[in-house]
């Protein structure tokens, strides 16, 4: 009988998992394909997939659809955008992306492209008070989940109220089955504008600081430190 000790074991179980993730990966797609004339011009991964259907995690672990939803809180300094400049800027330009117009279909690994009612998805509340106020409005919102039967995203506008703390405040959901953090951020690069309507220019103030000369006993007890990780 062959003996087998447990480095041999452990590579064992990493190469079948790799060849079962390629495998399952390459059906995944194939059934993707097969299937994209229903379900619009590119289908969903299965990350994507099943971050949707919230079972990405063992079940005990109570993983809710809300915590796969980003969220991102936007403040502003020179007063809320009014709501029907915002409405314009969703229907001429997000709504361009088809995934801000459809739906997850299960079925066929895809999207189903739907009719977007803006009532569903950007939502004016009254002036808040305080930033206690705020933060408890702001708290309620990013744990409810999102309507599974309409594009998962939503666009809430909080102004604040006359006196208040805190600034005007915008609330902007969106699954994370529609898109990751690196590609919110290159949808703001290109949607986003200033007041008039013109590109943003962004900044990075980290740039424009001196880079700080770290001494050689710095660097010293930083990778000592860094190499008691691997010990």
């Amino acid at each position: 009988m062959m003996d087998f000790d447990d480095y041999s074991l452990l590579l064992a179980a990493t190469i079948v998992t790799l060849v079962a993730l390629v495998v399952g990966r390459m059906l995944h797609q194939r059934m993707t394909h097969s299937k994209a004339g229903s379900s619009g011009p590119r289908g969903m991964s299965w990350m994507e997939e099943h971050m949707f259907l919230s079972d990405c995690f063992p079940k005990e672990a109570n993983i809710r659809p809300a915590c796969n939803v980003i969220n991102c809180e936007v403040f502003f300094k020179d007063g809320l955008p009014a709501a029907d400049k915002v409405e314009k800027l969703v229907k001429e330009d997000l709504l361009s992306f088809v995934r801000f117009s459809a739906v997850p279909d299960v079925k066929s690994h895809g999207w189903k492209m739907v009719d977007v009612d803006l009532a569903n998805h950007i939502f004016t509340y009254k002036p808040v008070e305080n930033r206690r106020a705020l933060d408890a409005k702001v708290d309620e919102i990013v744990n409810a989940d999102l309507p599974s039967d309409k594009p998962l995203w939503q666009v809430h506008l909080l102004p604040a109220a006359t006196g208040a703390e805190q600034k005007d405040c915008v609330v902007f959901r969106c699954h994370h089955t529609v898109a990751d953090g690196i590609s919110l951020v290159q949808l703001l690069d290109k949607v986003a504008t200033t007041p008039d309507g013109k590109p943003i220019k962004f900044v990075n103030y980290k740039a424009k600081k001196a880079a700080v000369q770290s001494s050689i006993l710095r660097k010293i007890v930083y990778n000592f430190l860094y190499a008691l990780e691997w010990v």
